[in-house]
């Protein structure tokens, strides 16, 4: 009987044993870091952010004087002579010495109208030495380092639309004696280009823990070179619509790619303050 009682008492001793054995194991599960535990708790804080930056950015946008967008200078765009420069400068016995385009920037609207649509993961990394804050808040465990590629769109209904005045197609001319004088090849008083597709990419820089993020910042951002603007220059050859378009598109966005990178990286530090969505994690 004894004998009985005491291998009933060691099996249960051994059992109990392998249960807190394996409870053990589940608990240094979640304790060890690794990029999938780090992924879990990006997965859970992430799409909140997302959410607050874009139902935030609309305001924040015409608050910080992007949407619409004035006072910017746009530089003179060179184009070759063989868009009306040779032309020109021939009808006067002499030759095509430069060619471009001049415009003032009027305004931009529709910065406002952008939100961030996708993210993808990127890589993930437990080593938070890139991060600009090593040290994690208080109660947190587990921090990372991500770096999720980022489009946004144009909301539905969205647009971005810019008005330049002055736009002038110039050209110098050089006669026979080395004399130089410049020409007109067309100007407009105002023009508007539209565009309702646009979308931008971007990198980033995300920094965790299990709870929460407590940096992120954007970089490289740029409009898609897909992105269709049309520009209301009737009157112009066909030939030189298609080149002054999308010269047009390439410096109106090289102007508003960094102005848009720097507020949006704002609005970010804004929402996450400390910690989002908390200072500290429970």
């Amino acid at each position: 009987m004894y004998m009985k009682n005491a291998l009933v008492i060691a099996s249960v001793a051994l059992g109990n044993a392998q249960a807190g054995a394996t409870r053990l194991r589940s608990l240094t599960d979640l304790v060890v870091c690794s990029s999938d535990v780090a992924q879990v708790g990006y997965d859970a804080v992430m799409p909140p952010l997302i959410n607050a930056f874009n139902s935030a950015w609309p305001q924040l946008a015409a608050s910080s004087g992007i949407d619409p967008l004035t006072g910017v200078s746009i530089p003179n765009v060179d184009i070759p002579c063989k868009y009306g420069g040779d032309e020109i400068c021939g009808l006067q016995a002499s030759s095509c010495d430069k060619s471009w385009v001049q415009m003032d920037f009027n305004y931009l609207n529709g910065l406002g109208d952008l939100e961030i649509a996708s993210y993808n993961l990127g890589t993930i990394d437990t080593n938070t030495s890139s991060c600009d804050s090593n040290s994690l808040p208080a109660g947190a465990s587990c921090g990372y380092h991500a770096t999720p590629a980022m489009t946004a769109d144009l909301i539905s209904g969205g647009k971005l639309e810019a008005n330049l005045q002055n736009l002038k197609f110039k050209v110098k001319c050089k006669d026979a004696f080395g004399s130089k004088f410049d020409e007109t090849i067309a100007s407009f008083s105002s023009v508007t280009c539209k565009s309702t597709d646009a979308t931008a990419t971007m990198d980033s820089s995300v920094c965790g823990s299990n709870c929460n993020i407590f940096s992120a910042s954007v970089s490289n951002l740029k409009i898609s070179s897909s992105t269709k603007v049309t520009c209301d220059v009737s009157g112009l050859s066909s030939s030189i619509v298609d080149l002054v378009v999308p010269t047009i598109q390439s410096t109106l966005f090289n102007v508003v790619e960094p102005i848009a990178e720097s507020e949006m990286n704002k609005e970010l530090s804004n929402l996450i303050g400390t910690g989002y969505p908390n200072a500290t994690c429970t």
